[in-house]
């Protein structure tokens, strides 16, 4: 709050002063006939001493710049008892906000899983295979393979089982190039951690994981691999820790 000019001070201070006299003059002169007659200082007949008017007036004035100062100075300690108060105060909530903080550093902090912790990797990794498989298995061409039964296939079923064996190898490469080497370096962290994986490395080196979907045959078998796969997140936490059944 910016301070008050020394003009704007000396002018409040008159209009006090003012105020007090205006109200002092007529209260004092008014009653001091009567009460210079009462003590007999003066007759009935005579007018009241023009010194003894003019003290009374300029001691009215000082008595009026008394009060205008009091009042002035009754503000003031007013004003600087409400900082003083206020200070109290402000100096509570700070003191309360460092406590509180105090407390909350002394508290183990919420943690958040990062998103590439071991076991969301694997999640991924394994939801991404078999969306693929499930797109692959979807759009193979009719089932055709050699058969030692029929050594002598016609052309048309040769052609079939060339149609049949160039996707199997198309899905073959595209696994190779974009999963085979994420599969095995997670596998390989698990393993590292003491849990065993079986032949998981193996296998996934060499082809495409077994996927079994919901309700076939051999879902959850040993064929299973890609749930086998999905399993191993179970066997750490959020922090990558391995979790001791």
């Amino acid at each position: 709050m910016p301070e008050p000019a020394l003009t704007q001070m000396i002018r409040e201070y008159l209009w006090a002063t003012a105020a007090y006299w205006w109200v002092l003059v007529p209260g004092a002169l008014m009653p001091l006939r009567d009460v210079l007659k009462l003590l007999k200082i003066i007759k009935d007949n005579r007018q009241t001493p023009r010194w003894l008017e003019l003290s009374v007036v300029f001691a009215c004035l000082s008595i009026a710049q008394f009060l205008a100062y009091r009042n002035k100075s009754l503000n003031l300690a007013i004003v600087i008892e409400e900082k003083r108060q206020f200070s109290i105060k402000v100096d509570a909530l700070n003191a309360s906000v460092r406590k509180e903080e105090q407390k909350n550093a002394g508290m183990p902090k919420t943690f958040k899983e990062p998103s590439d912790s071991l076991r969301r990797r694997t999640m991924g990794a394994a939801d991404e295979l078999r969306e693929y498989v499930k797109k692959r298995m979807e759009e193979h061409p009719p089932a055709a393979y050699p058969n030692s039964n029929d050594p002598n296939p016609s052309e048309e079923r040769k052609k079939a089982i060339q149609i049949c064996q160039k996707y199997d190898q198309e899905t073959l490469d595209y696994y190779l190039k974009h999963f085979r080497d994420r599969m095995v370096g997670i596998v390989k962290e698990y393993e590292a951690k003491g849990v065993p994986t079986r032949y998981l490395e193996n296998d996934f080196k060499q082809r495409v994981p077994g996927v079994a979907f919901i309700g076939s045959d051999w879902e959850g078998s040993a064929m299973d691999e890609l749930s086998q796969f999905r399993d191993l997140a179970y066997r750490v936490d959020a922090r990558d820790h391995l979790i001791v059944f």
